[in-house]
């Protein structure tokens, strides 16, 4: 699903976050889905072990990078999340 999500993403929305690897994650979703028999397992064990965790850190600080102004209060999206968190 990360993957498929980061595929919709506009360039320009790529661009404006290159911290992180955008293509990376659209490949590894496209090896998944059409090379399933020559997936490499202890990798995707990796993915979803380290680098998912450490992409969530990254991605919930997106908002704040977007809208610096905006503050999450009661009930809203991302309210209560920090990067400690995440």
């Amino acid at each position: 699903m990360i993957g498929e999500a980061a595929a919709r993403l506009s360039a320009n929305f790529k661009d404006r976050h290159p911290q992180i690897e955008w293509a990376d994650i659209v490949a590894f979703r496209n090896i998944a889905v059409h090379a399933y028999f020559s997936v490499n397992w202890p990798i995707v064990w990796v993915a979803a072990t380290e680098d998912a965790p450490a992409l969530r850190k990254q991605v919930v600080q997106i908002p704040a990078s977007e809208y610096p102004d905006a503050r999450p209060g009661k009930g809203e999206a991302g309210a209560g999340l920090d990067s400690e968190e995440a």
